[in-house]
């Protein structure tokens, strides 16, 4: 273990972009040499071990670095905004059960709605049920991209799994 505090690391050396912006322009660098554990350490330098002597074969070992470095510090500034989708994508992976379940309730719901019930300009109970359920699977989409825009800026990079993947 380092002699360095997790306080430190976690406020002084991984990325930001609201740290970044209020003038804490070195963790663009050094949130590449902070990695979250053991395994993403070893993780990435397995990937370096693999794809390290082809790249440099290639570019040459400055050239390899600069890509690595240049590939790091655009996946922290994030100018396709990635780490807001990928985040997205991950809470509407854990929010989908909510959505399954609404949208098969609705499913369930749809068929029972008696068709000489409604009268012109009224809809069954069913369909007002079904399209609330309808109504609430949408909502699950909507929460997941609104609590991902929120928190994706607030969120600390750690590692330079991006310099690694750019090989």
């Amino acid at each position: 273990a380092l002699p360095i505090r997790a306080r430190v690391l976690e406020e002084d050396l991984t990325f930001n972009p609201r740290d970044f912006r209020r003038g804490r322009w070195w963790t663009l660098g050094t949130y590449m040499l902070v990695h979250a554990d053991a395994r993403h350490f070893w993780s990435n330098m397995s990937s370096l071990i693999l794809a390290g002597p082809s790249v440099t074969e290639r570019c040459g070992a400055a050239g390899a670095c600069v890509a690595y470095v240049c590939a790091g510090a655009a996946a922290a500034l994030d100018p396709l905004d990635l780490e807001t989708l990928q985040l997205e994508r991950s809470l509407r992976r854990r929010f989908s059960f909510a959505a399954d379940a609404l949208d098969r309730l609705a499913d369930y719901v749809r068929p029972a709605a008696a068709p000489g019930f409604a009268g012109p300009g009224f809809a069954g109970p069913g369909d007002a049920f079904s399209n609330l359920l309808d109504a609430g699977a949408g909502a699950v989409d909507t929460l997941s991209s609104r609590l991902a825009s929120q928190a994706a800026p607030l969120r600390r990079l750690a590692g330079a799994s991006a310099g690694v993947s750019a090989f």
